[in-house]
This record gives C-alpha cells, structure tokens and sequence, in this order.
C-alpha cells in the first residue's frame, strides 16, 4: 500500500526510481530490490511494474523505468491536504486534556509505549509550533528495539522544525551510537550529568502549560540500564537483545496533563541546564543545537 512506512516490493521500486534521474531498467531493479530487501524473481519484478504502470505511477521509455510526473503532482497534491488536516492544531487542540483533566494511556509492551509517547509529542509540537519542547531521557533507547519508529520520528521533527532541547541519561557505547538518530538540526542535546540523573523510570517533556510523564516499570527501566551499562563496545551486545526486549511484559504508562505551575518549575531546570532564556510570549531568545 503506497504512503507505508513497512517496507513492500511497490514502495521500495518507488523509492528506488524517485532516486534516479535517468530511471531504471528491470535488471537493475531486480538486482537492487535484492541489495535493499530480499531476493526477488524476474517475472515478480516485471509484473509489478506492469502494474504500475498500469495504474499510471511509472513510464516505460527506451526500456528504462521512471516515475510519471503526473502522478507524482497528484501525489504532492494529496499529501499536503493529508497533512493540512492531520496537523491542524485547532482539531488536535480538542485530543488533548482540559484544564483540570488528564490524559492516560496504559501500556503493557513497549511498541505501544513509544507510539502513544512519539504522537503526543508530535501533537503538542503541532499545537505549539513556535515554543521549544524540554525532554529527559533516561536512554535512548528507541532506536535499538524499534528503528522504524524513531527514525520516522526524527525526519517528522526535522520537517516540521521541532524545537526540542533533550537530556539522555547516559553516556556509554550504546548512549553514544543512539546520538546519530537525533533531529540534530532541531534539537540541543546533552549527556551531561543533571538533576533528573537518578530518575530511571521516568520520562519527561514539557511545553507551554502541558507537561508528560511516561512511565517504564521499574524492572524494564533497570533491563534497559542493565544492557547499556554492560555494553563497553558494540560487539558486545547479543544480536538477540532487540527481540528480547520486546518481548517484556512491562507496566508503562503515559499522562499528559495541563500544569502552568509544575511545567513552569520544570521548565526552570532545563533552561538553567542548558542556559537559555525565554521571552514574554515563552519562544526562546537564542536557539542552541547540535550537542550542548
């Protein structure tokens, strides 16, 4: 299905000719489609072509495969009506809580965790588009038990220009080789020492008058410290810690809720931190990024 994140034979042959000026012949199609996923047939590669072509997504020309521009305005076109509605913060304004309520989502693994975790941050972004978001971060460990994911969160805050000011808990192999997958062109970070060191189990952000707790039990927050702590080079780590991870059980929980006060005393920590200063209207007067 076009638009999906998952990898399938129609996606990957788009991506592979929205890379090339020139197109593609089938060969060379079958042999990367082999590099960047699975062997594939012949028969299997030239019939998906013909399909689509056949739905008018790619041209055949001189026995070389391209996109058709036709489709890729009309693509354009949908995406940005797709976007316009989903980040329209007066319709996402109404998903988040009221003053006086909370938002809570229990979650018994952690693919849900992240999700609920990753959404509610992209919300508030959208509907606070010009102030920085403050985050701690026991680890980083997203983008060892899922990629996908983190990554896809990292290219939508770099698009959308999040701007984000994130602490990491720690400062090992694993810590370090997490750093790549940062939104560096929207987000200062640091893996200095601070207030929240010994906090392991919780995570925090804070924008505007909202603040979020996500919560990991206590025996999935020291697994997670447990294997980066062990880990003194990349070697180290068993192929199968992705997989293990995973499959945990664990009693997380995410609360998102409106709290002038307690967002305001929070907020003080990070930009003392990190040493920035806000405004009246609460945007930051310099922008710091990259590492802090």
């Amino acid at each position: 299905m076009l638009l999906q994140n998952s990898i399938n034979l129609e996606n990957l042959v788009i991506r592979l000719l929205n890379g090339v000026d020139r197109g593609l012949g089938a060969a060379e199609i079958l042999e990367m489609v082999g590099k960047a996923w699975k062997p594939y047939s012949r028969r299997g590669i030239y019939k998906e072509l013909e399909r689509l072509e056949r739905e008018g997504i790619v041209m055949k020309s001189g026995g070389r495969y391209t996109l058709r521009l036709a489709w890729l305005v009309s693509l354009h076109s949908e995406v940005e009506q797709l976007f316009r509605a989903g980040n329209n913060p007066d319709l996402l304004r109404n998903f988040l809580p009221a003053k006086g309520e909370e938002l809570l989502v229990r979650c018994s693994d952690l693919i849900r965790w992240d999700q609920v975790w990753t959404q509610l941050m992209l919300t508030l972004h959208a509907v606070f588009p010009m102030l920085p978001m403050f985050i701690w971060t026991p680890r980083h460990w997203f983008n060892l038990t899922h990629p996908e994911i983190d990554q896809t969160f990292a290219q939508a805050n770099e698009i959308s220009k999040n701007l984000r000011y994130l602490i990491v808990g720690g400062r090992g192999v694993l810590d370090r080789k997490d750093q790549k997958h940062i939104a560096r062109k929207s987000t200062g970070y640091s893996f200095r020492v601070s207030q929240f060191e010994y906090d392991r189990s919780h995570y925090y952000w804070i924008i505007g008058d909202y603040m979020g707790v996500a919560t990991l039990g206590a025996r999935t927050a020291a697994r997670i410290d447990q294997i980066y702590n062990q880990t003194k080079k990349l070697s180290d780590l068993p192929i199968d810690t992705r997989q293990h991870l995973l499959a945990q059980k664990c009693s997380g929980s995410i609360r998102c809720f409106w709290a002038p006060q307690k967002s305001e005393k929070y907020r003080q920590k990070f930009l003392t931190f990190f040493g920035l200063s806000l405004d009246k209207n609460g945007e930051l007067l310099k922008v710091k990024r990259g590492e802090l």
